[in-house]
């Protein structure tokens, strides 16, 4: 990771590069650097980066760091450009398999597991894009990191607790699906409401819930189906 200082000026023209993002962030903006490349400028100089070094195929880690002024303060910085859609906009498509939902699920949340000693702030679901093509997550935006105890399974309980968020609320409308007093279902989804250990919960809600829909309706393969329209 390289630490490069820069002028105002160079600042400025930093930000007339191409914006990209259909979802404006609270500290920055983010800008198309070159073909595989996003710089992220902050609104105001940042104290909080964590400059890892890390690297990842699946978390889009800073690489390097720019400033202005003082070298304990970050005006920007570059990371991999990723593929995908975000799903704060996005959601989650329907006709995804949920065998591959569960595969992508089990990735991200090993490649977690490879950096237990941060805790990553702000991973909400506008920072996580998922690769429609190749059914894979990625996770961006990371610069906001602090030691945390625990700090492996807080990351993987809240990415799940995103998730569980989107296919609660927006596929299945769960406070009015049909098997929504299931006393095992209702007992996970008690326990991702007072989030206790989400990135258990999500896996083993998803496939109870798709053993119940099965029966009623036949064998099952996509999220959608999941909201369980009976044939």
């Amino acid at each position: 990771m390289a630490h490069i200082f820069i002028t105002e000026q160079e600042l400025e023209k930093l930000k007339r590069l191409p914006e990209i993002g259909d979802y404006k962030g609270f500290y920055g903006r983010c800008f198309l650097f070159d073909n595989n490349t996003v710089i992220k400028i902050f609104l105001e100089e940042e104290s909080s980066l964590f400059s890892s070094g890390y690297k990842s195929d699946y978390i889009a880690f800073p690489q390097n760091t720019f400033y202005t002024k003082d070298i304990n303060k970050v005006s920007a910085y570059t990371m991999r450009l990723v593929p995908g859609a975000n799903l704060y906009t996005s959601g989650l498509p329907l006709n995804l398999e949920i065998a591959k939902f569960l595969e992508a699920y089990k990735i991200i949340q090993d490649e977690i597991a490879r950096f237990p000693d941060i805790y990553m702030y702000d991973l909400e679901s506008y920072n996580i894009m998922f690769d429609w093509y190749k059914s894979r997550f990625y996770l961006i935006d990371t610069d906001i990191w602090k030691p945390y105890s625990n700090s492996k399974e807080r990351n993987q309980d809240y990415f799940a607790f995103q998730l569980m968020l989107l296919i609660t609320y927006r596929i299945l409308s769960w406070g009015n699906h049909v098997f929504n007093d299931n006393s095992y279902l209702k007992e996970l989804y008690t326990n991702f409401v007072y989030f206790k250990d989400t990135r258990l919960v999500l896996p083993s809600f998803i496939k109870e819930l798709e053993k119940n829909v099965s029966n009623e309706v036949g064998k099952i393969k996509t999220l959608g189906e999941l909201k369980l329209v009976r044939k």
